[in-house]
């Protein structure tokens, strides 16, 4: 009847044995409320970003949440675009927010795109949020505020001066009808803001459990629409998510001082809210809030570096999500993040999602995305998907410049490509490694700047070549080794000296694989071609 992971954590932490197990009640008691949410409602939630850029991984782990959670329950994902900060609007972020969802399998039930529920872009909605702000200032839940930017800079400045912390003084709660119509005739700009309740407001939070914050003791009324027209996110995202029917808000825990006065705006409007859920931040593995100055934060930036969207899937699940580390989702023999989210969607459980903040581990990355690379170059279906893919990035590097062109047919091209993947699958973290520097030798051939005291060992480099064309197919990689060792013992040449000048010969670097490694790479005809590089008398 004990969580075993909790209360192994609390021994470990030095807790007497009835004091650990009894902190297991709390996931107990979390895994029942959970429980009767699915039996109760039918799930629908939302992933509501901004449309100011690409996608940052922490939204990519929140719409990921929230689409696991849906399609366990048989509910529905929502995609909501907020929009209210006009200034921050980049155009053309919208279809680009889609097609990053979509790159990780991600398809949004109702959006943009279609659905019963819209407009679901909040520009297209400011008629409903006037409509909800008529009916606040109507029951005085609401009021004009006619208070200058200078006023609230100069508040502001003395606040700080006086080490308090910045909030409006509700001064234009106390104006009287009469001074209101005075300052509409002179046609004074406002902003309308919301009546804060002076009281604590609780809420159960599906995370962290009972939370109460009296949030009119930490700030004055909020501002819920803006003199330009808009509302700002407090009353949109109330109204949206009423209208909508969504039934859990899953979103960071930034949020949670933010809840309270949703749930007055809720209480002010008449209506029954959903259940909230503040999910734990991300944070760098120096223990900070995860930053784009410390390191690559969007999903856009990974796609680009070559990661495998299902490997950002099977990372994601590493962090922070109620996820144990076990063996890496694959779905199919293509790794489609598709396959790879019906398999995730059986083992979502939100009761499992604690309260502690995240730290993201990226190397983890990397040793997913190696074993996804693994796992695709070991199918028929997967080899052939990796060979396009490199195929296609060859020609983006090259463009007509391709060196493969000249060296083979398209079909011995792809032979040749789909050979690589199998031998360098398991020693590369993404695809895009195969046209770093160091894999320039596979693709183009070298000229290597051969010295007078390397030219002095052309009778070692014609017997290697010797030995190679004698081979009717290639062998295990030590056998070659062991050859080229028995050559240059026959020679009176050092090992390292030897294998130093065929890896020169062969890559135009002095360092990098193991020469047997390169050959069986490049090919025994190839390889042959470049040793003999050294008989030719093109000064270098």
């Amino acid at each position: 009847m004990f969580c075993i992971n909790c209360t192994q954590v609390h021994l470990q932490m030095n807790y007497p044995l009835f004091v650990a197990r009894l902190a297991c009640f709390k996931c107990i008691r979390r895994s029942l409320i959970f429980r009767t949410y699915s039996q109760t409602k039918r799930v629908r939630v939302r992933f509501a970003p901004s449309p100011t850029g690409f996608l940052h991984i922490g939204g990519l782990r929140t719409a990921l949440i929230n689409f696991l959670f849906a399609k366990s329950k048989g509910g529905e994902f929502v995609l909501r675009v907020e929009d209210t900060d006009q200034s921050r609007v980049v155009p053309g972020a919208i279809n680009h927010l889609v097609e990053q969802l979509a790159w990780v399998g991600i398809i949004p039930d109702e959006g943009p795109m279609h659905g019963d529920f819209g407009p679901y872009v909040q520009s297209e909605r400011l008629h409903l949020y006037e409509k909800c702000v008529d009916q606040l200032l109507h029951s005085g839940s609401a009021y004009r505020c006619f208070c200058s930017e200078r006023r609230l800079e100069i508040m502001r400045r003395d606040q700080l001066m006086r080490n308090e912390a910045s909030r409006y003084d509700n001064r234009c709660r106390y104006l009287t009808a009469d001074q209101i119509q005075q300052k509409l005739k002179a046609d004074e700009p406002f902003v309308i803001r919301f009546k804060l309740q002076d009281e604590a407001e609780s809420f159960q939070d599906m995370f962290s459990g009972t939370i109460t914050i009296n949030v009119s003791g930490i700030e004055g009324d909020p501002v819920i629409f803006k003199s330009d027209g808009y509302p700002t996110y407090h009353l949109a995202n109330v109204v949206d998510d009423h209208l909508m029917k969504i039934t859990h808000v899953l979103r960071g825990k930034e949020w949670i001082n933010s809840t309270p006065k949703h749930l007055m705006l809720y209480a002010a409007l008449g209506w029954s809210p959903p259940e909230f859920g503040h999910l734990p931040l991300f944070l760098n593995e120096d223990k900070k809030k995860l930053s784009k100055r410390q390191g690559d934060v969007f999903v856009e930036q990974y796609r680009e570096k070559g990661y495998h969207p299902s490997a950002l899937l099977n990372f994601m699940m590493t962090c922070g999500m109620g996820y144990s580390d076990g063996p890496v989702m694959f779905g199919d023999d293509l790794c489609s993040p598709k396959t790879v989210l019906k398999e995730m969607v059986p083992s979502c459980d939100l009761s499992k999602i604690g309260t502690t903040d995240s730290v993201i581990q990226f190397w983890k990355l990397d040793e997913i995305n190696s074993k996804i690379l693994k796992h695709l170059a070991r199918t028929d279906a997967g080899l052939e998907s990796l060979t396009q893919e490199l195929n296609d990035l060859l020609i983006s590097r090259y463009g007509e410049r391709n060196p493969l062109t000249g060296r083979f047919t398209k079909t011995d091209a792809n032979k040749y490509i789909s050979s690589v993947l199998r031998l360098r699958a398991a020693h590369i973290k993404t695809l895009k490694c195969l046209l770093s520097d160091d894999y320039e030798y596979v693709w183009r051939k070298p000229v290597p700047e051969i010295a007078d005291h390397d030219r002095n060992m052309r009778g070692f480099t014609n017997n290697v070549s010797k030995m190679l064309s004698q081979l009717e197919s290639l062998p295990d990689t030590k056998v070659i080794t062991n050859k080229i060792r028995s050559i240059a013992k026959d020679v009176g040449l050092k090992m390292p000296a030897a294998m130093t000048l065929l890896r020169l010969l062969l890559t135009g670097r002095k360092d990098g694989p193991a020469v047997a490694e390169i050959i069986t790479i490049i090919g025994i005809e190839e390889a042959i071609q470049r040793i003999h590089f050294i008989n030719s008398d093109t000064p270098t």
